[in-house]
């Protein structure tokens, strides 16, 4: 079973990207802090971080570069976003492992891919 980090601040995004999780038969961790996160992350193995970056935080490219950076490339990173732009100061740090996803819900399908892909 892979280990799978869930990062997300908002309770919405969080619970529907959490039931796709389940609906894959996937275990997982959530969180909803990201420096906490990063922490974790660099301490334990993952095979895999789903985060959610809202357009409206400010520091979203700063947590991000942070949580590449403590992944060490140790494992994937899947990034759904509702703007790509909030991602554009990691843009540079991005490998094949990480996937970069314009984010609507009610596409599960796209989601679901996503998740197989990166695993």
């Amino acid at each position: 079973m892979a280990k799978i980090i869930l990062i997300e601040t908002e309770g919405p995004v969080r619970k529907y990207l959490a039931m796709v999780l389940r609906e894959m038969g996937q275990e997982f961790t959530e969180m909803n802090d990201f420096t906490i996160a990063a922490q974790i992350i660099s301490r334990s193995k993952c095979d895999l971080v789903v985060l959610f970056i809202h357009q409206a935080q400010s520091k979203a490219g700063l947590w991000l570069t942070d949580i590449i950076d403590k992944s060490d490339n140790k494992c994937s990173i899947i990034v759904f976003s509702d703007a790509m732009s909030v991602v554009r100061s990691a843009k540079g740090k991005y490998t094949a492992a990480h996937l970069l996803v314009r984010f609507d819900s009610g596409q599960d399908a796209m989601i679901k891919q996503a998740i197989t892909q990166a695993l």
